[in-house]
């Protein structure tokens, strides 16, 4: 992960969805200490899962992809798609087209 010296605010990662390898890889990360939850954001498609993520981890979590992205984009944080291949076009295409 690539940080810029100097500039006041934290990088942000982002989860488009918050599924099995998501959810290994933000424990994973908070675990070691490479980053904290203010630095973590993900989306879900199903309130259940925003609210189980949110109440384990305490991170930030969208309702949408573009929720997501669009504040990401602005700050050049970065974004991990833990996606299955086969489920990819059902959720990034809305995406494509901001």
């Amino acid at each position: 992960m690539c940080r810029i010296i100097g500039m006041e605010e934290k990088m942000k990662i982002g989860f488009i969805g918050l599924g099995n390898m998501a959810c290994a890889m933000i424990s994973g990360m908070l675990g070691q200490g490479i980053v904290s939850a203010e630095e973590i954001c993900g989306s879900a498609k199903t309130q259940k899962t925003r609210d189980a993520v949110r109440e384990r981890f305490g991170i930030d979590v969208k309702a949408s992809n573009a929720a997501l992205l669009f504040p990401l984009a602005a700050m050049l944080g970065g974004t991990v798609c833990g996606l299955l291949p086969a489920l990819r076009a059902s959720r990034l295409d809305p995406v494509d087209t901001m």
